[in-house]
């Protein structure tokens, strides 16, 4: 339930940054979009958007590592299950476990084909993540940039991120 949350609130999170978007979209607009209003409009709108799949893709990372952890619980608890001898059986745990094994029921065939598919989709998602959170990096270094050999642009981002 922890995880569905995590990946709620990320998800609001974006929805409630884009409708502050929309609301400064809106103020500024209504005097007339300079190019300096649209170059601020869509660092804003770029940066909302990157932050938010950086946190979606992390939360489902996150919730990836949480679901293999449960998995492999239950195949370590099925493999386990292989030593109980039910009842009327001549056999003992060791002897039972042993018929199992011959048959390949084991470590090798239970529980690691259930870590190795989890960590591939980790693995996956974690790229995904890094993606973003790099992308994320990357436009916040270009409007730094920006901003920097543009100080009237710079002056007047300061006074627009106070709608926001």
């Amino acid at each position: 339930m922890e995880k569905q949350n995590r990946l709620a609130k990320s998800l609001s999170n974006v929805q409630t940054d884009m409708l502050g978007y929309t609301t400064t979209k809106g103020r500024l607009a209504a005097g007339g979009l300079t190019a300096h209003k649209q170059i601020f409009l869509d660092s804003e709108q770029a940066l909302t958007i990157a932050k938010g799949l950086s946190e979606i893709s992390t939360a489902g990372r996150d919730t990836m590592k949480t679901d293999k952890q449960a998995a492999i619980g239950e195949a370590e608890a099925l493999l386990a299950s292989t030593r109980e001898v039910p009842w009327g059986f001549a056999l003992s745990p060791d002897e039972l476990e042993a018929v199992y094994q011959e048959a390949g029921v084991d470590h090798s065939s239970i529980v690691s084909p259930i870590e190795a598919y989890f960590q591939q989709k980790i693995d996956k998602s974690g790229d995904l993540a890094q993606t973003f959170t790099d992308l994320e990096s990357q436009i916040k270094e270009g409007i730094d940039q920006q901003l920097e050999a543009d100080q009237e642009l710079a002056r007047e981002f300061r006074e627009w991120k106070n709608l926001t």
